[in-house]
């Protein structure tokens, strides 16, 4: 309920998820219930196979594999390659 609580009161333009054993209903609710308060954009990072996928607001989505992840709702041009959130 905080999470809830926290975005009717400070809507974050971002949002991210990595995709883990938690079921595909679930991580839908989360990403609907940030999208549904204010937020503009979730990035749902999935471990393997590697890439992420980016969720707007207007409903739009965009899967990333191996090129430069860009998201237009994020300030300064920011753009990261995908391989560079599976560093390490």
């Amino acid at each position: 309920m905080t999470n809830v609580i926290d975005y009717q009161i400070f809507p974050r333009s971002l949002h991210i998820e990595v995709a883990s054993s938690e079921t595909a209903a679930h991580l839908n609710k989360k990403i609907s219930l940030h999208l549904a308060h204010g937020g503009k954009s979730v990035w749902v990072v999935f471990p393997e196979p590697r890439h992420v996928r980016i969720l707007h607001a207007t409903g739009q989505s965009k899967t990333f594999e191996h090129q430069l992840l860009e998201d237009p709702n994020m300030p300064h041009g920011f753009s990261a390659p995908v391989s560079s959130f599976f560093e390490g």
